[in-house]
């Protein structure tokens, strides 16, 4: 699972076609409210060809680094919340042109 959109990126350009993705899923629990959470860390490529290589280089994104989801459902796919909050995030970074691929 990854997200495919136009991305602004660090120098004022935009990636057109970046390819983000999520590498890394932890989670935790607040004991005093039962309340479960979800932190992914945030790769993003120039396609998806360079994220399929072993040692594929990622674009500096400094709106995109993480992304975190409170409340979440664990009887549910946790990546799954993570990617619809990572889409909320990238629209709200000025990403254009957002697919789950």
């Amino acid at each position: 699972m990854a997200i495919k959109c136009d991305l602004p990126v660090q120098g004022g350009m935009t990636a057109v076609g970046a390819y983000v993705r999520i590498e890394q899923v932890s989670g935790s629990k607040d004991r005093s409210t039962d309340t479960f959470y979800a932190t992914g860390v945030v790769r993003t490529y120039v396609s998806a060809a360079e994220a399929a290589k072993k040692n594929g280089e990622p674009l500096v994104t400094p709106v995109c680094q993480s992304v975190k989801k409170t409340g979440v459902d664990i009887t549910t796919n946790v990546i799954a919340q993570l990617y619809a909050k990572l889409t909320s995030d990238l629209a709200a970074a000025g990403a254009t042109n957002i697919v789950e691929v």
